[in-house]
């Protein structure tokens, strides 16, 4: 099981919001798309602070997604767990 010790990041470059997970002492990177929060969070905008409030609203829902991708295998191809908007 995945545990979600920490902090988050966003990358306005890439679009994404980093949130690091663990299982046991495997770290593993949690990512959740801009487009997941504007989707699910009502998230407007791409303003730092709006962007990391949007996650914590959303954060709860976002690790249950990675959760189940990580379990079912559906990690990306640098091993990394990319929640989008089409997995709310």
């Amino acid at each position: 099981m995945l545990t979600f010790p920490g902090n988050c990041s966003y990358d306005p470059d890439a679009h994404v919001v980093t949130f690091p997970a663990e299982r046991g002492d495997q770290p593993i990177t949690c990512r959740l798309s801009l487009e997941a929060l504007h989707a699910q969070a009502g998230l407007q905008g791409a303003d730092t602070d709006a962007v990391l409030l949007a996650f914590n609203e959303a954060r709860d829902a976002a690790e249950e997604i990675a959760i189940h991708k990580y379990e079912s295998g559906l990690i990306e191809p640098d091993g990394s767990v990319l929640v989008r908007a089409t997995d709310f």
